[in-house]
Order: C-alpha cells, then sequence, then structure tokens
C-alpha cells in the first residue's frame, strides 16, 4: 500500500462524498452512486485502467498504477459512497419536519415535534425565516453563488455535533465489525463475494502494457460489447426518437391478469407482469451458489403467492407503517436474528479467540491483530453511539438495544452481500419496529418513541448503499490483491473522517445556494414525514385508549417488566427465524436442497422485485450450460459474464458523462 494509493483514494473518498450531494440536490448529472456496485465508481475504474494505465506504462513503468494500488483507491471512494448515503438523508429527515409541522394541524395536535429533543434538530425545531426559508428557496443567484457565512450556521450546531458523531461513530463500528468478520468469512467459510471477485478481476495486472489479463481476453470483449451496443442504441433513441430504434428491456406478462384479476389487488404485482431484463443481475447469477441464485430469482414469486393467499383474511404486506412495519418486516426481522445466531454459531470458534485476546486473554485459535483491534473499535464506537442517545434521553436499555438492531442489519445485509452480490438490498425494518413490536408504544413513551424513530430514518431507513458492505468488499478485494487488511480498515477509517470533513460544508452550502428544488422527493417528503406521520397517529391511539400516562413515571428496568407485545409481531418474528433456521437445516443437511436462507431475508422487497427475473433468467443459462457443457464451459461463460457487467456498468455511465459535458459547456441541465 503506497503513498501515492492512499493520497488518491483519500481525495476520491472526498470528492464522492461532496459530488454525490451535488447531484442529488443541484446538478441533474446523473451521477450514481447509491449501490453496492456504484455505476459512477466502477465504471470510472474500468475506463481508467483501459485508457490511463496503459499510457502511463508507456511513459514509464514506475508511473504505472498497479492493481494493488488501485484497489486502495476503489475502497476508499467506496467508503465515500457509505458516508454519502447517510448525508443526503440528514439534512431532509430533520429540516422538512419543522416546515411541514406549520401546515399540519394534526402534527401539532399530537405534539410529536415536541418529543423530539431540541439538539436533534435545527434552531431547536422551532420555525426561524433565516433557516427555513434560505433551506427551502436557496439564497443563491444565477452566477452568484453564496458564501459559507451566509449559512445560518448557530442555528445547526447543535443537530451537527449531534448527528455527525453519530454517523462517524456508526461508520467506525462498521469498519472495527467487517475486521473481525473478514478472515471468517473469507478464509473459513469461502464466501464467494461476487463484487469483490469483479473489481478484483478489472484491476489484477501482470505488468503488460498496464492491462489487467482480463482485458486482453476475448470472451470478456465479447460480453462487454453486448450490454453496450443495448445501452447506447436506447441512449441513442432517447436523444432522437425518430432517428433510431429501441431495443425493450422489459417483458409483458399483464395478460396473465386477464386469467388472475385477483393478482392486480397485490402491491408490486408489476414486477411479476412487467419484469426488467438486468444484463447485471443475469451476470452475477453464473457467481452464485445455484441455491443462492434460485432463491433471488423465485423470491418475489413466493411473497406475491403468499400476499395473494393472506388477502382474503384481510392481511396485507406493510402493515401499519414503513416505520413501524407489517407481518413481512416482522418476518424479516426474525430472519436477520435466525441469520446472526447461525452465523455466530458457525463462526463461534474463531470469534471467541478474537474476544479472548481483545479483552487480553490468552488461549484460543491465532487470530490477525486487525480482527483484535476491530473488535475493540466497533465495542468501543457502537458504546460511544449508544452514550450519545442516553445523552439526548433515551434510557440505557432501549440506547444499547437500539445501536445491537443496527448493526444487526448493517451485519446480514453485508453477509447477503458478500454471499449473493445482491447490489441494492433494502433491509425494509428499523431498529424502532422490534422495540415497539415487543415493549409497545405505551411502555417505550413519546419521548423515547419519537427519538428512536428519527435516529432510525437517518441511519436505516436505506440500506440500499449502507457503509459496511462497502467495507466487507474491499477488505476481501484487498486481500486477494496481496494488501494486509488492517492497514486498509485504518486507511478506510481515516477516510471516512476526512470525507466527513468535506461533506458537512458540501452539504450545507449546496442545500443554501440551490434550495430544496423538486429532484429529492424521496429524502425531502417522503422520508422527512414518516417519523412524525407514524408518531401522529401512534400518540392519537394511545390519548384515546389512555394509555398515555400509564408508563411515564417508569424506570427503565421496570418498562421491560411490563411489556406490552403485538402478538402479530412476536409469531411473524418466531416464523422469520424458525424458517430460517429451517432452511439453513435443510440446506446442510440435503445436498439437493434449492432454497437458500437469503429468501427470507429478501421477502418482498423491492430489490428482489426489481432484479428477480434477472436472476432467475442467469440461474437457469448457467443451469442448462453446466448440463450441457460441465464445469469448464460455466467457467468459460464467467469470463464472458465479466464482461457484460463491465460493459453494462460502462453502458450506463456513458450518457451521464455525455451529460456532464454538456452541462460543463452550455450551463443547462441536459434534457435526458
Amino acid at each position: 500500500m503506497t503513498f501515492r494509493s492512499v493520497l488518491i483514494g483519500l481525495i476520491a473518498a472526498m470528492l464522492v462524498a461532496g459530488l454525490d450531494y451535488l447531484s442529488r440536490v443541484a446538478w441533474p448529472l446523473g451521477l450514481s452512486f447509491d449501490s453496492h456496485l456504484p455505476i459512477s465508481v466502477f465504471a470510472l475504474v474500468v475506463i481508467l485502467m483501459l485508457t490511463v494505465n496503459p499510457l502511463l506504462s508507456c511513459l514509464g513503468g514506475r508511473l504505472r498504477v498497479k492493481g494493488s494500488e488501485m484497489a486502495v483507491i476503489l475502497a476508499l471512494a467506496l467508503t465515500g459512497c457509505g458516508l454519502a448515503n447517510w448525508t443526503h438523508t440528514l439534512t431532509k429527515a430533520i429540516t422538512m419536519p419543522i416546515q411541514y409541522n406549520q401546515t399540519n394541524p394534526g402534527w401539532r395536535k399530537a405534539g410529536v415535534l415536541e418529543h423530539v429533543p431540541p439538539a436533534m434538530l435545527p434552531a431547536g425545531g422551532k420555525w426561524q425565516a433565516d433557516v427555513m426559508e434560505g433551506f427551502l428557496t436557496g439564497l443563491g443567484r444565477e452566477g452568484q453563488p453564496i458564501h459559507l457565512d451566509r449559512i445560518p450556521w448557530p442555528a445547526w450546531i447543535a443537530p451537527l455535533a449531534v448527528w455527525m458523531p453519530i454517523i462517524l461513530l456508526t461508520g467506525l463500528a462498521c469498519i472495527g465489525l467487517s475486521l473481525v468478520l473478514h478472515r471468517q468469512w473469507s478464509h473459513h467459510e469461502r464466501l464467494r463475494y461476487p463484487i469483490a471477485a469483479f473489481g478484483a478481476s478489472l484491476l489484477a495486472d501482470d505488468g503488460r502494457r498496464g492491462l489487467a489479463g482480463v482485458y486482453r481476453d476475448r470472451l470478456f470483449w465479447l460480453g462487454l460489447s453486448i450490454p453496450m451496443f443495448i445501452r447506447m442504441v436506447n441512449y441513442a433513441f432517447a436523444r432522437s426518437p425518430s432517428h433510431m430504434f429501441y431495443i425493450p428491456m422489459q417483458l409483458n406478462f399483464t395478460a396473465i391478469l386477464s386469467r388472475f384479476p385477483s393478482f392486480a389487488n397485490v402491491d408490486g404485482y408489476f414486477f411479476l407482469t412487467q419484469p426488467n431484463i438486468i444484463p447485471i443481475a443475469i451476470a452475477f447469477a453464473f457467481f452464485l451458489a445455484s441455491d443462492v441464485g434460485f432463491s433471488l430469482g423465485i423470491g418475489y414469486l413466493i411473497f406475491e403467492v403468499a400476499v395473494m393467499i393472506l388477502l382474503p383474511f384481510g392481511i396485507t404486506a406493510g402493515g401499519r407503517s414503513y416505520v413501524l412495519g407489517g407481518w413481512d418486516s416482522f418476518m424479516r426481522f426474525g430472519g436477520f436474528v435466525g441469520i446472526a445466531g447461525i452465523l455466530l454459531y458457525i463462526g463461534r470458534r474463531y470469534y471467541g479467540s478474537v474476544l479472548r485476546r481483545s479483552l487480553g486473554l490468552r488461549g484460543g485459535d491465532t487470530v490477525e491483530s486487525s480482527a483484535v483491534w476491530g473488535l475493540r473499535l466497533a465495542v468501543v464506537s457502537s458504546a460511544g453511539v449508544s452514550a450519545i442517545l442516553m445523552g439526548l434521553g433515551l434510557e440505557w436499555p432501549l440506547a444499547i438495544l437500539a445501536v445491537g438492531l443496527l448493526m444487526l442489519i448493517f451485519l446480514v445485509v453485508s453477509r447477503v452481500s458478500a454471499e449473493s452480490g445482491l447490489f441494492t438490498f433494502r433491509a425494509a425494518w428499523m431498529p424502532i419496529g422490534p422495540l415497539v413490536g415487543f415493549l409497545g408504544p405505551a411502555v417505550i413513551g413519546p419521548d423515547a418513541f419519537m427519538l428512536l424513530a428519527l435516529f432510525s430514518i437517518v441511519i436505516s431507513v436505506d440500506t440500499i448503499s449502507t457503509l459496511m458492505p462497502y467495507v466487507v468488499n474491499s477488505l476481501k478485494m484487498s486481500d486477494d490483491m496481496g494488501l494486509r487488511v488492517g492497514r486498509v480498515g485504518t486507511s478506510l477509517a481515516a477516510g471516512l473522517v476526512l470525507a466527513s470533513a468535506v461533506a458537512v460544508p458540501v452539504f450545507m452550502w449546496t442545500n443554501y445556494n440551490y434550495g430544496l428544488g423538486a429532484r429529492d422527493y424521496w429524502a425531502s417528503v417522503r422520508v422527512a414525514r414518516l417519523p412524525f406521520d407514524t408518531g401522529e397517529q401512534v400518540f392519537t391511539q394511545l390519548k384515546l385508549s389512555g394509555q398515555m400516562e400509564t408508563f411515564r413515571d417508569y424506570g427503565p428496568l421496570q418498562r421491560w417488566a411490563h411489556p406490552q407485545p403485538s402478538r402479530r409481531f412476536m409469531v411473524c418474528a418466531a416464523m422469520g427465524f424458525g424458517l430460517v433456521i429451517l432452511l439453513a437445516a435443510l440446506r446442510m443437511r440435503f445436498q439437493w436442497w434449492p432454497l437458500h436462507p437469503i429468501l427470507l431475508l429478501t421477502l418482498g422487497t423491492w430489490s428482489i422485485g426489481q432484479f428477480g427475473f434477472s436472476f432467475l433468467l442467469g440461474w437457469a443459462a448457467r443451469q442448462v450450460i453446466l448440463l450441457l457443457g460441465g464445469g469448464s464451459a460455466v467457467q468459460r461463460a464467467r469470463r464472458i459474464m465479466t464482461g457484460v457487467i463491465a460493459g453494462d456498468l460502462v453502458g450506463m455511465a456513458i450518457p451521464t458523462a455525455v451529460n456532464c459535458c454538456l452541462f460543463l459547456l452550455t450551463g443547462k441541465p441536459p434534457s435526458i
């Protein structure tokens, strides 16, 4: 690991953290960092390895960027993506509720904003013209951007002093936990890490003209050309529909609705009646175990059939709210707990040795110092987040459990990424859901409820590009490139801190220079309203039932002595836990068993709806090739599929590059 690679990587992390926010809010350039296979990052790696590195090799061997150096740069850039996932949600989630409270009498009657600690909101949650008007409409004018001193910093000091330490400590905990898991997952369990394997294949070089071996493979170029051609044709059609044709990437099975009209009553039915053909997902299926690929492909069909069967009984997916969850998210929670238990059981010997060494005790197996220090970092950072929550008024059992549930989400999402390569996976449950499901909202109390709801929304509402899977894949990729994971982990921690130092002034300046606009509807409307709409409904129900005051004077342990668990939560969580354990046992007992526990973890999620059909196509193609040509044919097909992934990424990135050039030349946002 060279000084050059770390320096370039740190710059890349800071650029990604800043550009992500600008592209989401102000500059409609189509930059995409919002998946665990971010298009803008990986496509740039392919382009650099094909163009810049050969040129540097011609100028001198020492100038050439080695594959191991590029692995460090890529890992740090991905860290910037993970940070941007949190910061892009933060400002809207804590500012827009103040505006909505002005026009929502239901919120004011329930007092939802009053139950949030003032330090978590700008200006203490009070509407102030200098804070809100600039945030909503922007203070900058064309050709006259504002200076940083125009930002109302006094109103933002307290919330930034609360939220940024929470974000940084959570990120450090993810890095530490990833260091603990790395050896067990990559060497003992030998997980496939499809994303890391793809990244390493792009970077590994033998010194010949600065090109990795994959770029001299004809099968790679064959695979790359197919999605590239499709993407370019469709982009040309979008720019000039009268002169080009269009290659459809979606099938139409809507005729099935005439035979089964009740199917249209199920949310998300269009994922099955109009499935997408996504080359990346088809290609990744070739790098997965057969049961994993089949489970990803068949999962949404099983979910839709289950929902259709339950609809006549009045049971729908989603339940009361996205915040508190329903039967499907409760089952996923139980599945997450089951998977965590399985992982702990499988690696009990290794994890026990790491724990002993982290406590300064002797005995157990030999473990890496990076895992020992990683566990210490994870524990201290998690304790720091818990301490901040307690300082805001949350009782210590709830604070510790909330952080524990948060890390459970990140752990299992990372496991799914390492085992399946599912690059967009939303867990679709948050820490507040199980806590309310077990204790009941009255026992938790309104103040703790709103604090937990806001904390859950900001940190875990969207795991599609959360930090820990980036770190897990980066460590594996670095290990494959011959780097020491401990040093890489240290660099990632430094990159996280430096990227946050850039992200804060960038997102504050962007908000107050350009205003809110209408581009970030998800974060500024949906996410910002979720905890407070849910709080209004819950508090109104508690007042009508007379339970609001019942548990007000209870202490931390008294609350746990008087739980009011939801029967639906307990039953569904137990079912999810039991089914995951059953699927895991059947998978280990019978070699022919076709279903993987990942089926339960991704049950009904948007990711599986969007990509499931393509995973099923890839799985079926792999099975046919294996049947007709054997293992050697599958290996050759994987070389083609590596090209397919790279080609699809570059094909999606080229329109973005064109849009960026047009924007720089004309100063106007692109039309498409």
